[in-house]
Parts: C-alpha cells; structure tokens; sequence
C-alpha cells in the first residue's frame, strides 16, 4: 500500500485532502473492522507521507536562513 502512494506523486494538498476524507470515513461511516483497519493503513502511509514532504521543505528552509543571507536555492533529496 505505501509503494502505491509513492507512486501516485502528488502535491502535499492532495495527499492531505485524502488523508482528510480518510478521517472523515473512519469517523462517519458505519465500517466493517476489516474495512476500518483497511483505511487506517492507508491513512497511516498518507501521514507518512506529507509529514516526509513537510520533512523536505523544512530542510529547503533551514538552508536558506542558514546561508549567510544569500538565498540559494538547495532541493533536500
């Protein structure tokens, strides 16, 4: 299931809005545990997911602020 999110490569909104339609089906919806667990995976790896893409653009921060003033653009890996 993680291969499959890293495979769909899209922004952090849309991994996050999936992430919050994820949350809003455990806590509405009338669920099987099979299909709850089923979600809770998948919502796990989303918030994997953007909190690496949150990870990366902090890093891109913390370079810039750390340059001596020049603003340098750095890509973390």
């Amino acid at each position: 299931m993680g291969e499959m999110i890293e495979q769909q490569n899209l922004s952090f909104e849309d991994y996050f809005k999936k992430l919050q339609d994820i949350v809003k089906k455990l806590e509405k919806e009338e669920l099987s545990l099979e299909e709850s667990l089923h979600y809770f995976e998948e919502g796990l790896q989303l918030f994997y997911k953007c909190q690496e893409m949150l990870d990366k653009i902090e890093s891109r921060i913390e370079v810039l602020l750390r340059d001596e003033g020049k603003v340098t653009a750095y890509k973390a890996q």
